[in-house]
């Protein structure tokens, strides 16, 4: 039988005929970014075309990437030192490729407002907008919210990997607590239309996790004396490769029955934080 790493790795021993597949997919991302940033493109395909590249990249490390650091783990002496550089150079190129994100993102967000349609943060709220906000989170947000509370005697419990999250610090007098909770947009629309300004036309919407931000003191109410209080977004994607042994004791939907239930623990190959 042949070795699985020498035929993995196959595919880019020879570099004047093979691209590693890894970095050929970068460049197929790199391409839906183009479209992203093509004026000619209407401004609502460019913003669908920058969810497109970020749900791609999550899906990207999810396999790909941990499929190298993998390789890593099991070759050794070249093997091990080609896969090592692979790993570095999509490291370097997501990096790149994330930097024209930002950029992307930015020109969007000043396209959509030329256009009179207004993605504002919570320190953006006018007096009559942030009362909105709190009456949703309030009726709506709230309820669906369990912050979890970090602490030595407390074990973090398994987080979802298709999730994203507010990382809380909170300051009560002296003491500092920290907590976790999940931005249920699993239950709840991620982009909420909003009052416009007085006096100013258009549409003006806020995401969900920026509602929670702006009502950080109302989550924590009657838990804790809160002096002040900062949240941090974060998501990570976990190892999602299928592990599917060759034994013939189990058919393939057992195999594969058992290997998606490891996913919700398999190791994280990449966290996003702001």
């Amino acid at each position: 039988m042949a070795n699985a790493i020498k035929k993995r790795l196959a595919d880019y021993l020879d570099q004047d005929l093979f691209m590693p597949r890894e970095l050929s997919w970068l460049s197929f991302n790199a391409r839906v970014l183009q479209e992203a940033a093509d004026e000619s493109v209407p401004i609502i395909e460019r913003l669908r075309y920058l969810g497109i590249f970020s749900n791609n990249l999550d899906e990207f490390f999810r396999v790909r990437v941990a499929e190298v650091r993998r390789l890593i783990s099991v070759s050794s002496g070249d093997n091990r030192q080609q896969a090592r550089e692979l790993l570095q150079e999509i490291q370097d190129r997501v990096f790149v490729l994330q930097k024209e994100f930002d950029r992307n993102y930015a020109r969007v967000i000043r396209g959509l407002a030329d256009r009179k349609i207004y993605l504002i943060n919570e320190k953006q709220l006018d007096e009559r907008q942030a009362a909105f906000v709190q009456s949703y989170f309030t009726n709506t947000v709230l309820p669906e919210l369990e912050p979890i509370m970090l602490g030595d005697s407390r074990k973090l419990p398994v987080l979802n990997d298709e999730s994203l999250y507010l990382g809380i610090d909170i300051k009560s007098g002296d003491q500092y607590h920290y907590a976790v909770v999940e931005v249920p947009t699993d239950r709840l629309d991620r982009f909420v239309q909003i009052p416009k300004r007085k006096g100013r036309g258009g549409k003006v919407f806020i995401v969900l996790d920026n509602i929670m931000r702006a009502c950080l003191p109302q989550m924590f109410r009657g838990v804790l004396t809160i002096t002040s209080v900062k949240a941090y977004c974060f998501k990570f994607s976990r190892d999602a490769e299928l592990e599917l042994d060759a034994g013939i004791t189990q058919s393939l939907i057992d195999k594969m029955e058992r290997s998606l239930k490891q996913r919700r623990k398999a190791e994280a190959v990449r966290m996003v934080y702001d």
